[in-house]
């Protein structure tokens, strides 16, 4: 038991020499930082709710702007779609006329 204390004292006492031998060698001085006054940092510019509030009308108008052009793609396609059946149906009348006026005369 005598040995065991002897040797933990003995390696106690070399790392305490250690330590002091390493801060006697040391040519630093450790300073203490002195605290730094730094003027307010001065936001400039709107708010982040501003911002926010400013992005929902940009996108708002948008749609509307969207809306608006597809309102009117989608009337001129209606347009063009019934203006395209008129056509068709004037065709299919004209060609209903001579059918029937062939079929008259071959029933004389």
């Amino acid at each position: 038991m005598m040995r065991m204390a002897a040797r933990s004292t003995a390696r106690q006492a070399a790392a305490a020499a250690r330590v002091a031998g390493r801060r006697a060698l040391s040519t630093t001085e450790v300073k203490t930082a002195q605290p730094v006054h730094t003027p307010p940092v001065v936001r400039r510019g709107p708010s982040m709710s501003t911002r926010f509030t400013w992005f929902l009308f940009g996108v708002a108008g948008s749609l509307g702007l969207g809306y608006y052009q597809l309102s009117q793609d989608i009337d001129a396609c209606t347009k063009s779609v019934e203006q395209s059946l008129a056509e068709l149906r004037r065709d299919t009348l004209d060609s209903q006329k001579s059918l029937r006026k062939r079929l008259n005369e071959l029933e004389r």
